[in-house]
């Protein structure tokens, strides 16, 4: 009678240690399914490719936060963070890393927002923004970096234009006001 009780036990604690083990599966299963992971900190995050090249990093630094990205060739193409002024910040380079466009949020000379585009030699050909006396300008470069052409807002508020040679030398200015 007794081997017959013990047999009944073994059974019954089977039964129950399955039903605990399915019943746990089950839990893990279902919480396998929820992909909200809630809120994670972190001070990095690298995004790779098959290869284990970086493609994206979103990182902290002690001005801010950035967000580099990388083409399949690791040049580094976007960049979008915050500048020595504490503005936005977001670099376009072309597909070899080299600098080509710049937009900023009170970089720079300016108080206000800008425009700066480069050549294949890095040099400054154009810039469109505000001016650190809080005026509208808009400069063009030839392409080695000398200042040829300016249309914008005088320091007494009237439009005016200049042009100069490729030294840097003012050819021709023109005031708007009359």
């Amino acid at each position: 009678f007794g081997n017959i009780q013990e047999d009944i036990m073994k059974q019954y604690f089977t039964g129950f240690f399955t039903a605990v083990c399915l019943t746990a599966s089950a839990f893990l299963f279902m919480g396998a399914q929820n992909k909200n992971l809630g809120d994670v900190t972190v001070k990095s995050l690298k995004v790779v490719d098959d290869e284990g090249n970086d493609v994206v990093t979103l990182a902290s630094y002690k001005l801010g936060g950035f967000i580099w990205v990388w083409n399949n060739k690791g040049s580094q193409v976007v960049e979008l963070s915050v500048d020595g002024n504490n503005g936005g910040y977001v670099r376009a380079n072309n597909g070899a890393g080299d600098r080509k466009v710049e937009v900023r949020a009170g970089g720079n000379d300016s108080s206000g927002g800008l425009l700066e585009t480069f050549n294949a030699n890095g040099e400054m050909t154009s810039y469109l923004g505000t001016s650190i006396n809080g005026i509208g300008i808009l400069r063009t470069f030839n392409d080695t970096g000398v200042e040829t052409g300016y249309f914008g807002t005088s320091k007494k508020k009237d439009g005016m234009a200049v042009l100069s040679d490729r030294y840097g030398y003012t050819s021709w200015s023109a005031s708007g006001k009359k």
